[in-house]
């Protein structure tokens, strides 16, 4: 029987020296550079094993999410989604309120597909590097959802529900939000999991916890 560390282990000696921190997943803050809170822990690069499984085992190209961890006891996958990008890229200015509504809606609705994939590919590419296809059904496994802004408003429901009636005044945490929600709804389905939604800011003393 394999544990959550042995998984880890296995699947990080399969593409070594590809550790990096959740900044360096973020594309947005690896290029910037102007985080006021870096992030020190690192963790496996899996977009980096995804790449060298599919060249490896000529297989059609596979989704991943962006990094893997373990705890004490716990395989954690690790998906980033910035926050700050889509808002950029989403809300236009010379769209109204109602207009830039559908295009955040369009996109949560291909997050909930690209979300579900990412994390069933990943875990079949460990499977596959593993030469464990059973591996989930001895340890525990955690998906974790990271984004680039405080979430901290959005834990009062009651403040959720205000930031969704102000709408364009807080797109960040709108977004955010609908995000997180989206989050939930396409992993309802996925049995014997447990989620996280977290901020970037705080991954350092949240990866010290698990």
């Amino acid at each position: 029987m394999m544990t959550a560390q042995d998984v880890y282990n296995v699947v990080d000696a399969y593409a070594p020296n590809i550790l990096k921190t959740t900044c360096e997943l973020n594309g947005r803050c690896k290029s910037s550079r102007q985080c006021a809170s870096p992030q020190a822990m690192r963790i496996v690069d899996f977009d980096s094993v995804k790449t060298k499984w599919n060249t490896s085992n000529h297989q059609p190209s596979m989704s991943s999410v962006d990094g893997l961890t373990s705890g004490h006891d716990v395989l954690c996958f690790v998906e980033v989604k910035s926050i700050v990008n889509f808002v950029q890229f989403q809300i236009l200015p010379n769209k109204t309120d109602a207009q830039n509504w559908k295009r955040i809606n369009k996109q949560m609705k291909d997050y909930t597909t690209s979300l579900q994939k990412k994390f069933i590919d990943s875990i079949t590419i460990c499977q596959g590097i593993t030469g464990n296809s059973h591996f989930t059904d001895d340890i525990k496994i955690r998906y974790i959802l990271v984004t680039d802004v405080d979430l901290s408003p959005l834990e009062n429901l009651s403040t959720q529900l205000s930031l969704l009636a102000a709408g364009s005044s807080n797109w960040d945490m709108v977004s955010a939000s609908l995000l997180g929600t989206t989050f939930n709804q396409t992993t309802a389905n996925f049995s014997d999991i447990t989620t996280d939604y977290k901020s970037c800011m705080e991954m350092d003393e949240y990866l010290r916890t698990l």
